[in-house]
């Protein structure tokens, strides 16, 4: 490039990403590089598993593919997950294969449905994470329970609900597994709270076991305690006060 880049910043762990005013590079850990035009007007803000990028019109996620994602949904896989996925497909279409499928995996029937179950919880398409996790489902009733804890399944589809509803137009806070995981349950009722979205922030809370009046949001910036709208919430608040705003 004629000009040094206008910006640059980290994207994940191990690659590094440089803007210029209608250009994008992307520059890997062993120097390989991809790059494509861009808004001049986009702001790069890091994630733990990526890079955010905002423009006045577009708002998208540039990340690695996840390790068990990729290792599962590879043109021509043949690891255990992928085995799973094929024979859980094969039994939704009533082919009498699907048995035979499952059967071929054996030992590694147990890695089979944790792979799955990583994967739908790195996946960002609904339609995905719901085969992955009916693939896990499929194999976990023929594994020991001592193979796989119990609730394994159930923490990935329970925080795969709350990201979905949360990726939602009308409440506009996308993120993924690794950065619900680092930004913490009670901060992203807080953010809930912040957005006024009173009714998904309550039912969250409940349903993850916050309904306990020792849930306090972190202070929201301006005098009445209200975000860019003013009003708000008294800080701290609880669950209850998050309640208070609610109809009925």
């Amino acid at each position: 490039a004629d000009a040094p880049p206008a910006d640059m910043a980290w994207c994940g762990a191990d690659a590094v990403v440089l803007q210029w005013p209608e250009l994008l590079l992307v520059v890997g850990p062993h120097g390989d590089h991809a790059s494509w035009a861009t808004d001049s007007r986009t702001v790069m803000v890091p994630e733990v598993d990526g890079l955010r990028l905002v423009a006045a019109a577009r708002h998208e996620l540039l990340r690695k593919v996840p390790g068990p994602l990729a290792d599962l949904l590879r043109p021509g896989s043949s690891s255990p997950g992928t085995q799973l996925l094929e024979a859980r497909e094969l039994l939704d279409c009533g082919a009498p294969k699907a048995d035979k499928a499952l059967r071929t995996l054996a030992d590694a029937l147990p890695g089979a449905v944790a792979q799955c179950i990583e994967a739908a919880g790195t996946d960002l398409s609904p339609s995905r994470q719901r085969a992955l996790l009916r693939a896990a489902a499929y194999g976990r009733a023929f594994i020991a329970p001592t193979d796989l804890p119990a609730h394994a399944a159930y923490d990935t589809a329970t925080k795969l609900r709350l990201i979905n509803a949360l990726r939602e137009p009308q409440v506009g806070i996308p993120l993924t597994m690794s950065q619900l995981d680092a930004l913490g349950l009670p901060a992203a009722v807080a953010r809930l709270v912040v957005y006024r979205q009173w009714l998904l922030a309550s039912r969250i809370a409940t349903s993850l076991a916050y309904s306990s009046p020792s849930l306090l949001l972190p202070p929201t910036p301006g005098a009445g305690g209200g975000g860019a709208g003013g009003g708000g919430l008294p800080q701290p608040a609880t669950l209850p006060g998050v309640t208070d705003h609610l109809p009925g």
